[in-house]
């Protein structure tokens, strides 16, 4: 079985990886804030001139980031809530010219944040689900002509 299924209009991952993405919310909702750190401190140690996109107090971007992670899990496993979601964050970004290459770091930088924080808490295949939910999701964010 592959990893995506056609859902109307769009590629969506397959059910069983979207239910691990779910399943694991209590795990990760419970790290919140320190994933939130954890992600921007990779992602700027990647591009530090990414720095100067953002306010000087991070507190509530850390907050915006953290309620949009609530989202992708609640709504993994419903295609069109989860593009729809996909749609409204590339409208909110899409003023601030973030690159392609930006949003591959940010995958990056998010990926490194789940393993830093929870560390053997997450199995080898939730961790690739989660991959594939935060590429599906920046797939629809980030420019498609980059």
């Amino acid at each position: 079985m592959g990893s995506w299924k056609q859902v109307g209009a769009y590629r969506h991952m397959e059910d069983a990886q979207a239910k691990l993405v779910e399943q694991s919310y209590v795990c990760v909702f419970a790290r919140k804030a320190e994933l939130a750190t954890k992600f921007y401190d990779h992602l700027f140690q990647q591009n530090p001139d990414l720095r100067a996109l953002f306010q000087e107090d991070m507190y509530v971007q850390r907050e915006m980031f953290v309620s949009i992670l609530a989202m992708i899990l609640k709504f993994a496993s419903r295609p069109q809530t989860f593009h729809e979601l996909a749609s409204r964050l590339a409208r909110q970004h899409e003023n601030l010219g973030v690159s392609h290459a930006q949003y591959a770091m940010a995958v990056d930088a998010l990926m490194a944040a789940l393993q830093d924080v929870l560390q053997n808490e997450m199995a080898p295949e939730t961790a690739q689900a989660w991959k594939k939910a935060i590429q599906e999701l920046v797939s629809h964010m980030a420019p498609q002509n980059a």
